[in-house]
């Protein structure tokens, strides 16, 4: 106690080793530990002057992993209720044998995976206020938290054709497309020229009628 109290805005943590087993000093529970963090000799600054560290076990450790992420998941859904946080962070776990039967989840924290479910529920949030949604901002590997850290999207006329690039990353859980059309009513992927690269999302069409023309945009979603 109090991590075991039966209260829906609480997270028990267990610690587990760099070796991903649970420490043997770690409490558990399969009722009672939701999920296991990294709490193994762990660098922290020690007590002992202003700039010295050392290395601390325990789920002193372990705990302020999955509180991090809390904070971030809160930070780009800021309405969200503590349940639907720590839904994020449980539904996402690494689950393996060595946690099964000793907590709730049977598995350890993953902080991306967490941090992306939030994403992809609320994809239109724009956390620092930049013009880029979140998503988009995690599917070009740009800072969700900085406005000057922008995806660097170009768009261009080669001959008839209007063409988009822009870097991106890419994720199992996510999908970044480009989609066409002629009357910023419809909008489809067909007819988009794919000229990507792993690195680099590119896409153009012929741009049609007199005086030609045509649209393209960016479309960010869960991946099917």
């Amino acid at each position: 106690f109090p991590s075991s109290y039966p209260h829906a805005n609480i997270i028990s943590v267990g610690n587990h080793e760099n070796t991903g087993v649970r420490w043997s000093g770690s409490n558990y529970g399969v009722t009672s530990v939701d999920l296991f963090a990294p709490g193994r000799a762990i660098v922290a600054p020690g007590y002992s002057s202003a700039t010295a560290y050392t290395s601390f076990t325990g789920t002193s450790q372990s705990t302020p992993h999955v509180a991090a992420i809390a904070a971030a998941i809160l930070r780009v859904n800021p309405t969200w209720s503590a349940p639907e946080v720590k839904a994020a962070i449980l539904d996402t776990v690494l689950t393996a044998p060595a946690f099964s039967g000793i907590s709730v989840t049977g598995g350890r924290l993953q902080a991306l995976p967490a941090l992306a479910a939030a994403l992809r529920a609320q994809p239109e949030n724009d956390t620092d206020g930049d013009g880029w949604a979140n998503l988009i901002e995690y599917l070009t590997a740009t800072r969700l938290d900085l406005a000057s850290a922008r995806p660097e999207l170009t768009l261009e006329t080669v001959g008839g054709d209007l063409r988009l690039s822009m870097p991106r990353t890419l994720r199992s859980d996510a999908l970044l497309e480009i989609e066409l059309s002629t009357d910023l009513a419809t909008w489809t992927t067909v007819g988009v020229v794919d000229e990507s690269t792993a690195e680099i999302l590119r896409g153009r069409m012929t741009m049609t009628g007199s005086p030609p023309r045509g649209f393209l945009r960016l479309r960010a979603s869960s991946a099917p």
